[in-house]
């Protein structure tokens, strides 16, 4: 004949096992005999995506500095091109290899700036706009001296002037638009973080 199962009056006469990190937490209760399994799926869940936030919100950070530091970068180079290009204009002096190097280094702040502004929605157009333009104050800056060539040059480097300060004030313009789309998404993303904690 069977004996009953005698079963304990309280969770205390067992013991409990809490182990996570991939196993199970068990725990038994008085009569009837019930056996609770929790899983730490949801507690891995939480973690990796805390994880994912902390990673996605370090990436915008740098390229959010990285935005700054090219709008600094074209803005000194912008303006050393700018006083080069009218002491050459003024003073007929051959500095015309010094501008061209500052005038490359705005274009390709101008480029590379609106190729980090086609990754996001809102400045897709924008930046298309910025890599359109520097092509053209590329291709203008290497034929401006061959046009117009006489006593109505000055019209082209008058305009070749206003170009160079286009690239510049698009260059700023693209970066902050750029920098405070990015800053008001990582808002949201780290108070959900903070909320977690």
């Amino acid at each position: 004949m069977q004996r009953p199962i005698a079963y304990p009056e309280s969770r205390a006469d067992f013991p409990t096992r809490d182990i996570c990190h991939g196993q199970i937490w068990r725990n038994f209760t008085s009569p009837p005999a019930q056996m609770q399994v929790h899983s730490c799926v949801e507690v891995h869940q939480d973690e990796h995506t805390e994880i994912s936030i902390s990673e996605q919100i370090r990436r915008r950070l740098i390229v959010i500095m990285t935005a700054r530091i090219l709008q600094i970068i074209v803005g000194l180079a912008g303006l050393c091109a700018l006083v080069l290009g009218l002491v050459i204009w003024i003073a007929n002096t051959d500095l015309t290899d010094i501008h061209m190097f500052f005038g490359l280094l705005v274009t390709l702040g101008l480029l590379v700036m609106s190729i980090i502004a086609l990754t996001a929605r809102g400045q897709r157009i924008w930046g298309m706009v910025g890599i359109v333009y520097a092509i053209i104050l590329l291709i203008f800056g290497e034929l401006q001296f061959n046009l117009l060539v006489g006593n109505l040059h000055w019209l082209i480097q008058a305009l070749h002037l206003l170009a160079g300060i286009g690239a510049i004030v698009l260059t700023s313009a693209i970066g902050a638009r750029y920098r405070t789309l990015k800053r008001g998404e990582a808002k949201p993303e780290a108070a959900s973080q903070v909320s977690r904690l």
